[in-house]
């Protein structure tokens, strides 16, 4: 089950531009989502690990898209504001 928790400090896509979440949920199994804004749209993005390639290198955290609405994202997503157009 995902619960809101504290929102994480900013993270780099793949694109290098740091991210600010505007909300972050988190799961008992690790799980985690966080909630950015795009184009005035509130876009959920879900963690994937990369596994590692060779036994000495890090396992590779990122974020990724997802079209998998949950029934704690959802409720989530309606106590947020709606991002304001410019």
């Amino acid at each position: 089950m995902y619960l809101i928790i504290d929102t994480d400090t900013p993270f780099t896509d793949d694109n290098g531009r740091d991210i600010q979440p505007l909300l972050t949920l988190a799961s008992e199994h690790g799980g985690r989502v966080q909630v950015i804004e795009d184009d005035h749209c509130l876009v959920p993005l879900l963690k994937k690990c990369q596994p590692a390639g060779r036994p000495d290198d890090a396992v590779q955290v990122k974020y990724e898209y997802t079209h998998h609405l949950f029934p704690e994202l959802l409720e989530a997503l309606k106590g947020m504001a709606t991002p304001v157009m410019p």
